[in-house]
C-alpha cells in the first residue's frame, strides 16, 4: 500500500498580532490585528511625549525637568500596567498621570 498526497493542498496561515487597533489612541499600530488593551489615550501619550521633549538636559536640576521625568516615569509604569492587564494598576497610573499632565497645563499649580 503506497501513501501519496496528491489531495493534499498547500495553505497559507496568516496570524494576527496582537497591538493596539484603536486608530485614535497614541499607541495605534496598523500592523495589529488582535487588539491586546494596550491603547494609550492620545492625551497622555501626547502629555508624556511633550514632557520628555521639553527637559533641558542642560538643566537637571529645573523643576520642569524634574516634573517631565516624574510624567515619564508614571507613563511607563501605566504602560507596564496595560502589559500586565492590571486593572488597579491600570485605573491608579492612569488617574495619577490624568492629574499630573492637567496640572502641567496649569500656570497656577
Amino acid at each position: 500500500m503506497s501513501s501519496t498526497y496528491e489531495h493534499l493542498e498547500s495553505f497559507t496561515l496568516k496570524l494576527k498580532s496582537p497591538g493596539c487597533t484603536d486608530s485614535t489612541a497614541g499607541n495605534y499600530d496598523a500592523e495589529a490585528g488582535i487588539d491586546d488593551g494596550s491603547c494609550i489615550d492620545m492625551e497622555l501619550f501626547q502629555c508624556a511625549e511633550n514632557s520628555l521633549l521639553s527637559i533641558d538636559l542642560a538643566d537637571c536640576h529645573h523643576t520642569k525637568s524634574k516634573r517631565a521625568l516624574k510624567i515619564y516615569t508614571i507613563y511607563t509604569m501605566y504602560q507596564a500596567a496595560l502589559a500586565e492587564k492590571n486593572q488597579v494598576k491600570i485605573d491608579m497610573y492612569k488617574k495619577e498621570l490624568k492629574e499630573m499632565c492637567d496640572a502641567q497645563y496649569c500656570e497656577t499649580c
